[in-house]
């Protein structure tokens, strides 16, 4: 949780939720952001809407709860993001991040050094 939110929520005498931590996907192919419903929960998260998901493969629409989060990555801040609640614990995952996310980011290969490097554009 980023500090001015958690002082603002301990200057109200809201809990401030410890940080979830596990793996999350590079997904080229989903179209949207996702976390684990229990990862939200733990967060305190509350939902703010619904949005319509597609399986892959073009399977199943289902409506799934939506929550705006606030991202940092490496202490820069990313701003607000919608993302939906998509059971991924089975998968051993926390989050999927989409393409909505990743082309706002440049991705660079070093192939020699077998390293890259995800960047904030």
């Amino acid at each position: 949780m980023p500090a001015p939110l958690a002082a603002l929520r301990s200057s109200v005498g809201a809990s401030v939720p410890q940080a979830v931590f596990g793996s999350a996907l590079i997904d080229t192919g989903a179209n949207f952001e996702a976390i684990d419903p229990q990862a939200a929960a733990f967060l305190l998260l509350r939902p703010s809407g619904l949005i319509r998901t597609v399986g892959h493969g073009g399977g199943t629409t289902e409506a799934a709860l939506s929550y705006v989060v606030a991202v940092s990555l490496c202490e820069f801040d990313a701003g607000l993001w919608e993302v939906t609640s998509v059971p991924l614990k089975h998968l051993q995952l926390v989050a999927v991040i989409g393409t909505s996310f990743l082309k706002r980011c440049m991705f660079a290969l070093d192939g020699p050094r077998g390293s890259f490097v995800l960047s904030w554009t």
